[in-house]
């Protein structure tokens, strides 16, 4: 990490999708992807058995044990620096490590491996890490939550359509009344 030679500038006060965390006494800023690309890195770029991993992250329930699995998982490690390195927008400070192109599995891996390694040289514990990726992931989701009603009517796009309703073609329904017979001879 070094100190930008000039500062970016950033909404004041801060406000989303921008947030402030500590780590070791230190303020840092950083900013929560929009939901279009981290899902386009995600799908496009991120290996399936470490989005496995990133599920996890999401369900705070499960960190206790993915928290165990961080010791004995380099992935989760790459997982955690890249969460911070693409989220980084602190505007005195900059992480060195830069994202190598074409990104795809290899890249991100690389990258993730790098700021990890950036941060943990910086002092960084495997708790700062840990807490600040985390705390990203809780922001992300935060962010993006839809309420009950808007899902509900998203759904209903999704739903097939009805097949139990009968349907009646125009030859098949009579206007006659069944009471005056057919209306042939006898």
């Amino acid at each position: 990490m070094r100190e930008r030679q000039s500062p970016t500038k950033i909404p004041h006060p801060l406000r989303a999708p921008y947030f402030r965390a500590t780590v070791q006494e230190a303020s840092y800023v950083l900013r929560t992807p929009s939901l279009y690309s981290a899902s386009k890195l995600l799908r496009d770029s991120v290996p399936q058995t470490t989005l496995g991993k990133l599920m996890m992250l999401a369900d705070p329930e499960a960190r206790s044990n993915f928290m165990m699995m961080l010791h004995a998982s380099p992935e989760v490690c790459e997982l955690f620096g890249l969460v911070i390195g693409i989220c980084w927008a602190d505007p005195l400070v900059e992480i060195e490590a830069t994202l190598p192109q074409p990104v795809d599995g290899n890249a991100i891996s690389a990258y993730g491996s790098a700021v990890f390694e950036e941060l943990h040289a910086e002092g960084w514990t495997l708790v700062d890490i840990a807490t600040i990726a985390l705390s990203i992931v809780d922001h992300l989701v935060e962010a993006n939550k839809i309420d009950d009603a808007v899902t509900e009517r998203a759904a209903f796009f999704l739903r097939p359509p009805d097949t139990a309703t009968p349907s009646v073609s125009p030859s098949s329904a009579s206007t006659s009344d069944p009471s005056e017979g057919d209306g042939s001879p006898n």
